[in-house]
């Protein structure tokens, strides 16, 4: 939804990836596409400072390729697999003329990139498209973390009702486990 929202505003391009950081796996996952098969990205696994992708998110700066030699040098310097994986996805279509990839950052943190690229050589992304993305990429990236944030706050909350539970189990327990005992004393002083 995110991509088809920003190919809608920039309808020179026709395709689209948004990479997540894996801080696990240390790499850029797929999250989502545009104009492309998913099955065929998703396996992709980028290294920061690989190709577009990583150096994007190395830097946190945007980065524009003006061609299509420009881009064509930058996809090549993607491993091998990678290279495999997006080359397969890219079949049957025309030669990419342009392309933006703008970091997804919020309050500094850096949580992934997101690229579209123009086949149209004859309309060319503007200034103006090329800002508006960047905003757009900014306000992606919160609105990621803010989903993160409620998640990591719902997990807490289960938490807390789950030991609440679990509390409240042992306290009954406990106080049926005493009072057998406290009414056999009493009839015995009765």
């Amino acid at each position: 939804l995110i991509l088809d929202n920003a190919a809608n505003l920039m309808p020179q391009t026709e395709t689209g990836i948004m990479f997540l950081y894996d801080s696990g796996s240390e790499v850029l996952v797929p999250k989502a596409v545009h104009g492309f098969d998913f099955a065929l990205i998703g396996p992709m696994r980028v290294k920061p400072e690989e190709s577009i992708f990583g150096r994007v998110y190395a830097t946190g700066e945007p980065y524009i390729c003006r061609s299509s030699g420009e881009l064509s040098g930058e996809l090549d310097n993607l491993s091998s697999g990678n290279k495999k994986w997006l080359d397969k996805a890219s079949e049957g279509k025309p030669t990419a003329h342009e392309a933006v990839c703008a970091p997804l950052t919020d309050h500094g943190e850096m949580i992934g990139v997101l690229l579209l690229t123009n086949y149209t050589k004859d309309s060319p992304l503007t200034e103006n498209q090329i800002s508006f993305f960047q905003t757009m990429c900014n306000q992606v990236a919160g609105a990621f973390r803010n989903a993160q944030l409620y998640k990591e706050v719902r997990e807490y909350a289960n938490q807390l009702r789950n030991k609440n539970q679990e509390l409240s189990s042992f306290v009954y327990s406990a106080s049926h486990d005493l009072r057998s005992p406290l009414v056999s004393l009493h009839g015995l002083m009765a």
